[in-house]
């Protein structure tokens, strides 16, 4: 609430201000109203028909409204007209030739019931909801009136109705838009009353019903995520009257510049397509009305003379005369007079238009020829389709692509085309089950478009069929991506999860509040998630997910606890703001479990085994390997058996970080995905290199035999097959976990966060702990100790250095001279390295001692580490390579050794 509600309020009584049904009306006063910022509200109730007004131009006007409102409720029916009155009406709710804006449009549906006296009503709420889903595009917001429902379509921006011309126009839309809910209601034989008027009253959440013996509260929701509209997205796809503009064209004479275009006027008409075919043979009279409607049409002098031509006494002169006649002020011939006086009444009643327009010159002009779904034709038939119908030729590109935007927003409901890395991308089911993201091709996208809307194309034989222009698809793609208004996808879940809020995501498909799509896999059997789990529950369930782990042989009790981590990461991921760590399921020797406990994660997360990867060998690898993997947006991403150091600047990149960035392969262009994956690497005695070990969390196993493979004994014998069996309820158990953290107030665990990842370790361990799962990163140093050859190595050789040069700088130069120094042996005859060269090599970390034997290379690679490693503190000495302060403009780098002990 802002300064100047919370200033308002202060003046409402304290025990209303309180009261949700309070904070119901005002809000909702406030969203319908929105962007508006002057007129006069009008709060009207029955049956005392007694009028209170509010002033938009008031701070707080919205809670003054809710408040009266609140006064009045508990003894009449309060309502509030739509249409907002420029001035004040003297009594009423005021008149539509006051009205000067509209918030949107609207529907009253009543279901029958002991407060509605007429029988043929939709028997339920759900009827209701069919008459409403009937419309291409759902509604903004619901009440529900204790009597039926009343769907708003809520505009972007409020629609000003600033002159008479504007106020009929919006008459005109919300007749014809009653008119199709009328239409839709009856063909599933129910009444529903017209409600079109401007000033229409509207029942006001917040109040009482009181129709009935026993009052009900009126209520609202928001329908998905609240979409606003645009007046001109009814108009299309309404058979709007005509307005007066149009009248320029059917009545007196002809505009100066006319704008029906003559094709239009063909393809819809029967009777003009036979004067076209029939023009050798036409009668006068129906060559005279004939270019009456011609001639009011884009270049329509040419058009008279060309469909006159072919009539054997054809002369311009004559053509010309007969044509300034005809575009005089009687007006283009009419329908009636067509069908009547000239008595071609045959092509009238084959005319899919008969009834509904005054004259054929009607379907040339924009907009008003646009074709409902019921007046399509194709070839001279009626279409079935209940899809829009979109003309693709004889338009500008833009206006094709605006209106086939506008049909692929409302076809992607609910959402199957989505917006990523700022492309359209789509959620695809490979035939394994597993679901990925894909960006969406002009392919694909053409194949959603012909699923969307009817394209035709306009020739002089008619209408015909197409496919949706190539074209018009590349300019879809060529829009800046907000333009698209496609939802905005972070990634794919394949099982229920927890939002940030605490709260679960379970139903199937894209979740608003998080941005995820959930792809529920088949045969997911999930039993009830407790909203406030006790003690009880918390207890079956951290049972339940120890009971799963219990075979495998971890080396201690953080060990164990973390594998509980690994678990829980991903079912929490959606909630975790920041990046997650890699969990690390290390063994010190092949067959202990690592890969089968990575396996349980995953069949627990996305019922399946995950794709597993291979640790890359270069830097390029990797990169590719990367974005190829979270561009698939994958829950769950395995890299397998690791079998070198694993050490990497593009993954430790990605480790921590929200977003991943690259470079598009072939292109001068960069793509970033979101990195919402959980990450888990296998291996025996795997090896950290560089800033990796603070990226991980072990997860160690150790079965104490040669071959850990021929072990018997175990609890659960076929493990995969019974954690798939169990899915649900090893879900619903972390799931219970996590939510009982929440409801406790998500209390801070006892650690420290981890660098880099605080969120997840407040979050994971919070949850942990709270179900009394001690151990959680508790051999986080261990792990850095010794998994981190390298710091030990560096550590060493450093120690090394500074004995040999007695902490005087260096080049590496002298370390090659130091490393070959010779004495002469006197026994063997013959010149040896000395003990001190000896010591000096067997100190080399391996990435440097693998060039021992070629001296160029060697000194080459020593410099590259000493200028990586610079600075770099290892061990309690905290040892270190520095550049020699004294020789900076030197050509040959000096190092020193540095340590604090």
């Amino acid at each position: 609430m802002g300064d100047t509600d919370a200033l308002v309020e202060s003046a409402i009584s304290i025990d209303i201000a309180a009261q949700p049904d309070f904070r119901t009306a005002s809000g909702f006063l406030r969203s319908v109203f929105n962007g508006l910022e002057q007129g006069v509200l009008a709060i009207f109730c029955k049956p005392s028909n007694v009028s209170h007004f509010e002033h938009l131009d008031r701070p707080g006007w919205h809670s003054d409204a809710a408040f009266g409102a609140m006064q009045l409720r508990d003894h009449v029916n309060v309502y509030f007209a739509i249409g907002l009155q420029g001035d004040r009406p003297e009594k009423g709710r005021g008149k539509e030739v006051g009205v000067i804006s509209l918030p949107g449009f609207w529907a009253d549906i009543d279901v029958a019931g002991p407060n509605h006296v007429a029988l043929a009503l939709p028997p339920t709420i759900e009827d209701a909801m069919g008459i409403v889903q009937a419309v291409p595009f759902k509604p903004t917001v619901i009440v529900y009136t204790g009597g039926g429902i009343q769907p708003y379509w809520l505009f972007k921006e409020p629609w000003e109705l600033d002159s008479d011309k504007e106020r009929k126009k919006a008459k005109a839309i919300s007749k014809a838009f009653q008119k199709y809910l009328q239409h839709v209601a009856l063909n599933r034989g129910w009444v529903m009353d017209g409600t079109a008027d401007l000033c229409r009253l509207l029942r006001l959440p917040g109040t009482y019903n009181r129709k009935q013996a026993e009052p009900v509260l009126v209520r609202y929701e928001v329908v998905g995520d609240g979409r606003r509209y645009n007046p001109s997205d009814f108009e299309d796809f309404l058979n709007v009257e005509a307005d007066p503009e149009l009248k320029a064209h059917i009545q007196g004479p002809a505009p100066e510049q006319p704008t029906a275009e003559f094709l239009r006027v063909l393809a819809g008409c029967p009777w003009i397509r036979h004067c076209k075919d029939d023009a050798a043979s036409l009668p006068e009279p129906e060559w005279y009305r004939m270019l009456s409607i011609v001639g009011r049409c884009k270049d329509g002098i040419h058009l008279a003379h060309e469909l006159s031509r072919p009539y054997p006494k054809y002369t311009e002169a004559e053509t010309t005369e007969k044509l300034k006649q005809a575009m005089g002020a009687a007006g283009p011939a009419t329908c009636a007079f067509i069908g009547g006086d000239l008595g071609c009444g045959r092509y009238c009643a084959e005319c899919n238009h008969h009834g509904k327009i005054a004259s054929p010159v009607v379907l040339g002009i924009p907009k008003r020829s646009k074709r409902g779904k019921d007046e399509a034709t194709d070839g001279g038939h009626r279409r079935h389709s209940d899809l829009p119908n979109i003309q693709a030729n004889d338009r500008q590109l833009r206006e094709v692509t605006r209106d086939s935007l506008a049909a692929l927003r409302a076809f992607n409901n609910p959402p199957s085309i989505f917006v990523r890395a700022g492309k359209p991308v789509c959620v695809h089911k490979e035939e394994n089950g597993r679901h990925v993201i894909t960006e969406a091709t002009d392919r694909i996208l053409r194949n959603r478009l012909t699923r969307a809307a009817d394209f035709y194309e306009v020739t002089v034989e008619g209408f015909t069929n197409c496919a949706p222009p190539m074209d018009m698809v590349k300019d879809i793609l060529a829009l800046p991506p907000m333009e698209w208004e496609f939802p905005a996808l972070q990634g794919i879940i394949e099982a229920p999860a927890l939002r940030e809020d605490g709260t679960f995501i379970t139903e199937p498909g894209y979740d608003v509040q998080s941005c995820l799509f959930y792809a529920q896999q088949d045969g997911l059997d999930m039993p009830a998630l407790p909203d406030h789990p006790t003690a009880d529950h918390i207890d079956v369930a951290a049972e339940m997910v120890h009971d799963i782990i219990s075979d495998f042989p971890f080396v201690d009790v953080a060990s164990r606890t973390n594998a509980i981590a690994a678990m829980l990461t991903p079912v929490v991921r959606a909630a975790t703001k920041g990046p997650t760590p890699l969990a690390l399921f290390d063994a010190t020797t092949q067959g202990t479990g690592k890969s089968l406990l990575s396996e349980v994660v995953s069949i627990i997360t996305i019922g399946r085994e995950a794709p597993m990867f291979s640790a890359a060998r270069d830097a390029e690898e990797w990169r590719k390997v990367l974005t190829s993997v979270l561009r698939e947006g994958s829950p769950v991403v395995v890299i397998d058996n690791v079998t070198y150091r694993l050490d990497n600047g593009d993954f430790c990149k990605a480790l921590t970080e929200t977003t991943h960035g690259d470079r598009v392969l072939g292109k001068s262009e960069t793509v970033n995905f979101p990195v919402r994956c959980a990450w888990i690497a296998t291996g025996n005695n795997i090896q950290l290199g560089g800033d990796m070990p603070r990226r991980c969390y072990w997860i160690r196993m150790d079965a104490k035999c040669s071959k850990p493979f021929q072990r018997t004994g175990f609890k659960h014998k076929r493990l995969k097959e019974y954690v798939l069996k169990h899915r649900g309820e090893l879900l619903a158990a972390l799931l219970t976990l996590a939510r009982a953290w929440f409801v406790a107030g998500r209390p801070e665990p006892r650690l420290t966060p981890v660098g880099g990842f605080e969120d997840w370790s407040v979050i994971v361990g919070g949850i942990l702990q709270h179900a009394g799962i001690e151990g959680f990163l508790d051999n986080s140093n261990e792990l850095y100790e010794q998994a981190d050859i390298e710091s030990i190595q560096w550590e060493a050789f450093l120690k090394m250095l500074d004995t040999v040069f007695y902490s005087e700088p260096f080049t590496v130069a002298q370390v090659w001279e130091r490393m070959n120094d010779k004495t002469w042996n006197e026994s063997t005859r013959q010149s040896q390295v000395t003990d001190r060269a000896e010591g000096l090599r067997a100190a080399l970390p391996d990435f440097i001692a693998q060039a021992m034997d070629r001296e160029g290379f060697f000194k080459q690679r020593l410099g590259f580490a000493f200028s990586e490693h610079l600075g770099r503190r290892y061990g309690d000495s905290q040892v270190r390579i520095e550049r020699d302060d004294h020789d900076r403009h030197e050509k040959v780098a000096r190092w020193k050794v540095v340590r604090n002990d």
